[in-house]
């Protein structure tokens, strides 16, 4: 066999067939050499050879200890070198490899570094499989030219041993246990069969379980705690991959009565993944919330819009007429104005997918930083709204390995579209954040209506106070680029970048750096903008609302997918950006209106004329739609507000009525709303009111028992929020009742909550954990549409 020949085989190894032993499976855990490397394993497997035992001995002795993120190159030549002699037979090749790791042992161990993410590179296991081919071949001891002794087998292993029990230790350090720890522990469970330790094979077995099932990583809707479906399914995808190797620790008598627990690890396993594989558009793709790829997996498939709710978490998406409305409502803070990690500072976040588009999208994983990461993680780069306050404060918190905060987000409403059979759905939800961000309110309302068998449109209210600045964010399709045409003169700034324009400092300039070749828009009246795909023809109608004392700006972003993340096209791929801004003191309230129709390629907006109409306290709005065969009339308000424009009169969030020729085609109404007009009830919701809760505690397997203070009917959608003393809340599907009780009502919930409640308050049973102290109430949720109501 010549060199090219064992090179080549050597390049493919993760194809070639043998048979594996478990002990294997760790060579392939992060950056086994792929083809593209043959001729770098040409030049190292020649350097090899072409070296003496005592030379690859010193080079080895002298190599770095520890190389964060991965292996020094010397130990993946001891690996080649030990594949070349399975491969061959040839023991000079296993001499060579016995040389280096005789190199290798004769460091001093060192003191494992502090940053997380060690424990997932620590092991050395190119070395480890490299002994694990070596060890029973006629090399040892390791000699020099002169015939003298460097290195005894036993010196190798003492070294493999004193790297067990170091990753142990670094197994106990606090926050230590993350997303690249089952790396670590594929590692560490070969090492373990190769030195048949049992302690180790156990520990692999004790984390691996703690990382599936304990609530410090998990939401209860199984979102891992990142928020990312891609590091979730990198968690999972590990653990399964280490299986193997645990079942071989059983069979080898390194876990006692492995069984059981194993099938157990790896049903929850396959559990975590269908449910992750449900999070996701309906392109395939995953939903790309935070730092999620998105690239298709190869075994997903297109699918109709459908409801997608994942309340723990905080995700809900809604289906329309080939449309999904997606918000984003996450229980922490990250990224952007807090820093690093892996979530995106990105609440209340709207993704609106149509006509197998995603036209207003969330770009996904910048992976790194030269990317422009830390813009694409920002506000700036999300379809969302943000205060920005002079004296905020964007510190870490408890919460997770990166140090999230507690955002307050509430589900404030929410209409899967049952009561419509789908021609309305709503969601609406608040995430201010911390007291120290000075966001007294950050409330979005969305409203999804069909106007066909496959159009719509949405309606968005986005309400802010708190603060001197507000700015609001719509960016074009990251898949594609888009032709741009806008209702109203724009005026060119004569600067390269809007924070020249604005003269941003602190916190945001070097995102709004990013937004380049900025045009103003007026934007105290109202205006429109279309975006259309250059190669589907998808287009988007964007009617903007008038907004007193707001400027916009149409500037060029960075899109990110295009990149495929190549840094060095970070900015080769513009697209376009809107951002509105005011001016205010921290009482006046910004309402941000648009609504969006989504148009497809050969088609023409249905949408005749969009009428806007407000509040001068900006508490509520008005928007009249025009469609070819009906008049849309749709409020919004904040609750309590005294919401009367154009003669109606709106209590509580939200309500509609649809008319032709002068009669009602229809009405809908958000629970605890109720619009009336000349004293006449046009709609009315279902009661919204709150009934204290008693207890919410696991009862019978896969159920959980809520109690309410007195008779509270079932919601007609099932959905209802539970509400805490610090503002935030929570949304549960409620599927049944207990019989009932003189003076409680009893309902089932069928999926976990991921808290407790009782007289003192509510405690997290799943990530994040906190607990807040005071009542906890109820509040039905859902929406009351009737058709021809007079």
């Amino acid at each position: 066999m010549n060199l090219i020949t064992r090179v080549s085989l050597l390049c493919l190894l993760p194809l070639y067939t043998y048979a594996n032993p478990a002990w294997d499976g760790a060579a392939w855990s992060t950056a086994s050499p792929g083809e593209a490397q043959v001729p770098e394993l040409e030049a190292a497997t020649a350097a090899a050879r072409a070296s003496s035992d005592g030379q690859l001995y010193e080079q080895a002795a002298s190599s770095a200890e520890f190389v964060s993120y991965g292996r020094p190159p010397i130990e993946w030549t001891a690996w080649r070198m030990a594949h070349l002699y399975r491969l061959s037979g040839e023991v000079a090749d296993a001499e060579k490899a016995a040389a280096i790791l005789g190199g290798l042992a004769s460091r001093q161990t060192p003191v494992p570094p502090a940053p997380i993410h060690t424990e997932g590179q620590w092991i050395p296991y190119p070395a480890v499989i490299a002994y694990a081919l070596v060890k029973d071949a006629p090399v040892w001891p390791v000699k020099n030219a002169d015939g003298e002794i460097l290195a005894i087998r036993d010196d190798v292993e003492d070294w493999l041993w004193d790297y067990a029990d170091s990753f142990a230790e670094i197994l106990q350090r606090p926050g230590q246990v993350t997303n690249y720890t089952p790396y670590g522990l594929r590692h560490a469970a070969s090492l373990a069969l190769v030195l048949n330790d049992a302690s180790l094979m156990q520990l692999c077995l004790e984390v691996a379980d703690r990382l599936a099932y304990s609530p410090e990583f998990w939401h209860a809707d199984l979102m891992w705690q990142e928020g990312s479906v891609s590091y979730g399914t990198q968690v999972t995808g590990n653990l399964k991959a280490l299986l193997p190797m645990l079942r071989a620790g059983g069979d080898a008598g390194l876990i006692e009565d492995p069984d059981n627990e194993l099938d157990r690890l790896s049903e929850r396993l396959q559990r975590i993944n269908e449910v992750l594989a449900d999070f996701s558009m309906p392109s395939g793709h995953p939903i790309t919330v935070n730092d999620t790829h998105w690239t298709v997996p190869v075994d997903a498939y297109p699918r109709a819009p459908k409801v997608i709710v994942f309340p723990d978490f905080g995700h809900f998406a809604v289906p329309g007429p080939d449309m999904e409305t997606h918000l984003s409502v996450p229980t922490l803070t990250g990224g952007g104005r807090y820093g690093g990690g892996h979530y995106h500072d990105s609440r209340l976040s709207l993704q609106l997918w149509a006509h197998g588009e995603e036209l207003l999208p969330d770009a996904g994983y910048p992976f790194r930083p030269a990317n422009n990461r830390y813009f694409h993680m920002s506000p700036y780069a999300h379809n969302t709204s943000i205060v920005v306050a002079d004296n905020a404060s964007y510190g870490k918190g408890p919460h997770g390995v990166w140090g999230g905060q507690w955002a307050r987000s509430a589900i404030l409403g929410f209409d899967d579209g049952t009561s419509s059979s789908g021609l309305i759905t709503y969601v609406a939800a608040a995430s201010p954040g911390p007291e120290a961000e000075q966001a007294t309110l950050c409330e979005r309302a969305l409203i999804q209506v069909a106007t066909g068998q496959w159009t719509g449109y949405v309606v968005d209210a986005f309400w802010l106070q708190g603060g001197t600045l507000h700015r609001s964010f719509l960016r074009q399709s990251e898949d594609e680029p888009v032709d741009q045409e806008v209702s109203v003169p724009l005026t060119p700034s004569g600067k390269d970048n809007l924070a020249e324009v604005l003269k941003d400092q602190g916190k945001g300039s070097s995102w709004t750096e990013m937004l380049g070749n900025p045009k103003r828009v007026q934007s105290d009246k109202s205006f429109n903008i279309t975006w259309t795909g250059e190669d589907s023809q998808v287009a988007l109608d964007l009617y903007l609302a008038p907004q007193p004392g707001s400027t916009s700006w149409l500037s060029q972003m960075p899109r990110l997918r295009p990149t495929n993340q190549d840094a060095s096209k970070k900015n080769d791929f513009p697209g376009w950006h809107l951002m509105r801004q005011r001016a205010v003191s921290p009482e006046q309230v910004t309402l941000w209106g648009a609504l969006y129709e989504p148009v497809d390629a050969g088609q023409s907006s249905l949408i005749q004329h969009v009428e806007w109409k407000r509040t001068d306290d900006g508490a509520g709005i008005l928007v009249r739609v025009t469609l070819p065969n009906r008049i849309d009339t749709w409020i919004l308000g904040l609750p309590g507000a005294d919401v009367t424009i154009d003669g109606y009169h709106l209590s509580g969030r939200a309500a509609g009525v649809s008319q032709s020729g002068g009669s009602i085609l229809w009405t809908w109404a958000a629970a605890g709303s109720q619009l009336t007009k000349g004293g006449v009830l046009l709609a009315g919701g279902e009661s919204a009111s709150a009934f204290g809760v008693q207890s919410l505690t696991a009862g019978a397997e896969g159920q959980w028992l809520l109690t309410v203070d007195g008779k509270m009917p079932q919601p007609p959608e099932g959905w209802a929020a539970l509400r805490f003393s610090d503002g935030s809340a929570h949304a549960v599907r409620l599927t049944g009742t207990e019989p009932p009780e003189a003076q409680t009502t009893t309902f089932v919930l069928t999926a976990d909550p991921g808290m407790a409640i009782d007289a003192q308050g509510m405690q997290r049973t799943a990530f994040p954990l906190l607990s807040i102290p005071g009542e906890t109430t109820l509040v039905p949720l859902g929406g009351t549409f009737t058709a021809n109501p007079h």
